[in-house]
């Protein structure tokens, strides 16, 4: 069995990968700042608890 932090970011990198596929950004200044967003956690913060 994994802990939970491990599944939790598995979680998020399938989640990531799934919110991402509903849209494709073709301007890339957008596209490097929205992919800077995904990159710094923005869309789920770290755990509360360590």
């Amino acid at each position: 069995m994994q802990d939970v932090f491990d599944f939790r970011n598995r979680l998020i990198d399938e989640y990531s990968a799934f919110s991402r596929s509903f849209s494709k950004i073709v301007a890339s200044d957008l596209s490097q700042k929205v992919e800077a967003e995904y990159e710094r956690g923005r869309f789920w913060p770290e755990p509360l608890i360590r």
